[in-house]
């Protein structure tokens, strides 16, 4: 009994740890993808707080969506056809 307790307890330490690790990376990729959509906008002589710059992150945001929603799309599409 006292190794099932011990094996139980294990598996949800490890499964708390991996989702630590997983919202972790997953905050670090929002964070460089946030300073590369930025710096996008900066090279395009938008400066942060301006209409320009606002606008600018607006349109990368609403492509990155229409592009996310064209891929679950492409996706549906071949589980539906390849069952």
């Amino acid at each position: 009994m006292t190794r099932l307790i011990l094996l139980v307890a294990l598996c949800v330490a490890g499964c708390a740890d991996y989702q630590a690790r997983q919202q972790a990376e997953a905050a670090a990729q929002a964070r460089q993808i946030a300073a590369n959509d930025d710096a996008r906008c900066q090279s395009y002589g938008a400066k942060p707080g301006s209409d320009a710059y606002v606008s600018c992150r607006m349109n990368i945001d609403n492509q990155r969506a229409a592009a996310d929603n064209v891929n679950r799309a492409i996706v549906g599409q071949y589980l539906l056809t390849h069952r």
